[in-house]
């Protein structure tokens, strides 16, 4: 007998500029694991216009893109990168007043980032904000926004960002 597992809602949802898929799929229950520290590597991110490295979960890579570049590795684990309009400072005040994605609470602050939760139609999801300075730009390193993400897929993320040096 063959295992069948399949897309039993599929919605896309445009708000504000970010979109948000969501996929509920049936499935086996997961299998129970032991606990294992993820293995990491340290990667060059001077492909993608940053003058550093930076500690990632192994399988993790910078990725030039056609119209923005990234880092990327398996499961949800996506950095969208782009010039720093504003400050971390300014970036925080965004957040907390933003309409459609309604802050809840910070899960984590430091001096140039911060991961937060936020509710978006009902859902509570995370996110992280980096502010990254080196070789004298600014860039912004955050989650990239395209399906709601858990505590536990974004801290990886930012735990990586904050390893940019």
């Amino acid at each position: 007998m063959k295992k069948i597992v399949f897309s039993l809602l599929s919605v896309t949802v445009m708000a504000a500029g970010i979109t948000y898929a969501q996929t509920a799929k049936k499935a086996a229950p997961a299998a129970k694991t032991a606990t294992a520290k993820t293995e990491t590597e340290v990667i060059d991110l001077t492909s993608v216009e940053i003058p550093s490295k930076m500690t990632v979960p192994k399988g993790v890579k910078a990725v030039v893109g056609k119209y923005d570049n990234s880092i990327q590795g398996p499961g949800n684990f996506e950095i969208s990168i782009e010039t720093a309009e504003m400050t971390i400072a300014e970036q925080r005040t965004k957040t907390e007043k933003d309409d459609m994605t309604k802050f809840v609470k910070y899960l984590a602050q430091d001096a140039n980032g911060f991961m937060y939760t936020a509710k978006i139609m009902g859902r509570d999801v995370c996110h992280f904000e980096y502010i990254l300075n080196v070789g004298g730009k600014s860039f912004r390193l955050y989650d990239k926004r395209v399906s709601p993400l858990t505590e536990e897929q974004v801290k990886p993320m930012y735990e990586a960002a904050k390893s940019a040096k």
